[in-house]
């Protein structure tokens, strides 16, 4: 799953929300991962539990000025290293916010 999101460079935001899991079996298990559109910007949550009950998560970012296309918001996971590299069970995604959030100053 995953939302284009068109967003300012050189501004900062804050995506948050939460996550469940139920009998997850993998060794690679699912997180929100932030890319840039157009640049190689990335930041990401850690893999969500096996067996998570709803966990508040925050990212906060700040835009390189190289990311002029937005965002990709998504619930991804990196490739199984298990011969038997298929996932089952359940994962839950609720209340995702993204807020701007005042850019860190210079002093």
């Amino acid at each position: 799953a995953s939302q284009l999101i068109p967003l300012r460079p050189n501004q900062s935001y804050t995506l948050t929300g939460e996550l469940s899991s139920n009998g997850l079996t993998s060794d690679q298990l699912p997180f929100i991962e932030i890319a840039g559109r157009d640049c190689s910007f990335r930041s990401a949550t850690k893999m969500v539990k096996p067996d998570q009950d709803w966990t508040p998560f925050s990212l906060s970012f700040t835009l390189p000025d190289a990311c002029r296309q937005g965002v990709m918001v998504r619930l991804r996971r990196h490739h199984s290293k298990r011969i038997n590299s298929l996932i089952s069970g359940e994962v839950g995604i609720s209340n995702f916010s993204l807020q701007t959030t005042p850019s860190p100053s210079i002093r």
